[in-house]
């Protein structure tokens, strides 16, 4: 093995699907170079075999360029409900827990949202091996302070998140973990009785699985394959929160390249969420709503949702969403979108009828960048709820976000 500088040698040795005393493999081979070259810390991988003087025995050469693993990020944004944002991103993709703290191929970032009406701090760390095995651990910190989630009030949040996973062949993965989530309220409207936030500071706390499928083409703006995920919430007052509360959610997304570089795209999810056992009713930081830039651009942030006898959006327990898209690049760092979006939220646990559907058409422009993609949106309602005070068809909504969609 050559090329190593600040990577330890037994990171590339696990990866390798052949020792020594083996029976040479090419298949073996090839499926080692793959995993290699699909770590993000090399940016060059080379297997050659080599023939030695003693008959019937061959070396195996690995040859390796380190790239650089760290990245550092900032930007703004504006954005009618969220007001003028500034991010900064931080990530290292070979960190390590021992000195000199790089070399073991653990991925860690530093996510900050500072606002006027946002403001938000995530810490992760992922170690994809666990030794030799094919195991890996995920874990997440984060604080949050939002003033625009509702009209209503405003919320601030904390909480961790702890996963343990494990590849299903080449395209798949399980996860499994537990979630905790502390939720407090502040700045109530008048309007809002205080018995409807009885439960205005609670924890939650929740047993989590999870499943990814992935067989793009590339990471980065892809043009073929389909991208899966979905999770699954247990949330029990036997974990140690307050609330039992069941939550599920499953989304995709397909691609279809029609000629260079011009891509189709189809994106859809289901969500549901459910009380049971002891809990009455689902809290309303954990209940559904729909609006913004995760799924109908036209919508103002989380204002698609059912409302009350009284008119307020409350949320729902049920919803869906979907959207066609066509991406055709205009230079080679720069893209031009063109798309619509539906969803409808309902109050029925896992329902998918509401007062809708609802739907807007967009424009978007892209600026490719790995990692931290810039991408501007101009999209206009179709269809709204009745009496939203919220949206109208026709009328614009200008919307910013960095970073790929999944």
């Amino acid at each position: 093995v050559s090329g190593l500088e600040r990577t330890r040698r037994g990171i590339v040795e696990r990866e390798l699907e052949m020792r020594p005393g083996d029976w040479f493999d090419p298949g073996a081979m090839e499926r080692s170079g793959r995993n290699l070259a699909a770590l993000p810390i090399f940016s060059s991988v080379k297997l050659i075999p080599r023939t030695t003087p003693t008959p019937g025995e061959h070396d195996v050469e690995v040859t390796l360029r380190e790239r650089r693993t760290g990245r550092a990020e900032v930007g703004y944004m504006y954005g009618e409900a969220e007001g003028q944002v500034f991010l900064l991103n931080l990530r290292e993709n070979n960190l390590s827990l021992r000195p000199p703290f790089r070399g073991d191929a653990m991925q860690g970032h530093l996510h900050v949202t500072a606002g006027e009406r946002l403001v938000r701090g995530e810490v992760g760390l992922f170690n994809p091996r666990v030794g030799m095995s094919r195991w890996n651990w995920d874990a997440q910190i984060f604080h949050e302070h939002n003033e625009y989630f509702s009209r209503l009030f405003s919320r601030r949040s904390s909480g961790v998140e702890m996963l343990a996973g494990h590849p299903v062949g080449a395209d798949q993965s399980i996860h499994f973990g537990y979630a905790l989530i502390r939720y407090e309220f502040y700045d109530v409207a008048e309007s809002l009785r205080m018995e409807d936030l009885a439960d205005q500071h609670f924890t939650w706390t929740a047993a989590e699985a999870r499943w990814n499928l992935d067989t793009t083409d590339r990471p980065w703006r892809p043009a073929r394959g389909i991208r899966a995920r979905s999770v699954a919430r247990l949330g029990s007052r036997a974990l140690g929160g307050d609330m039992d509360v069941l939550h599920a959610r499953v989304e995709a997304t397909a691609y279809r390249e029609i000629a260079a570089d011009h891509v189709v795209s189809l994106r859809g999810g289901l969500a549901g969420v459910n009380a049971y056992g002891g809990t009455d009713a689902v809290p309303f930081a954990l209940r559904l709503s729909l609006g913004g830039v995760e799924n109908l651009r036209g919508f103002a942030y989380n204002s698609v949702s059912p409302a009350d006898e009284r008119g307020r959006r409350t949320g729902g327990l049920g919803a869906w969403w979907g959207a066609i898209e066509y991406l055709a690049p205009i230079t080679s760092r720069l893209d031009a979108a063109l798309y619509t979006e539906w969803g409808d939220v309902s109050l029925e646990a896992f329902g998918l009828s509401g007062s809708g559907p609802v739907g807007d058409w967009g424009v978007g422009i892209l600026i490719r960048a790995e990692n931290f993609p810039v991408r501007f949106d101009i999209a206009f309602p179709i269809e709204t709820y009745p009496d939203d005070p919220d949206n109208r068809p026709g009328k614009a909504r200008l919307s910013f976000s960095a970073g790929y969609r999944f």
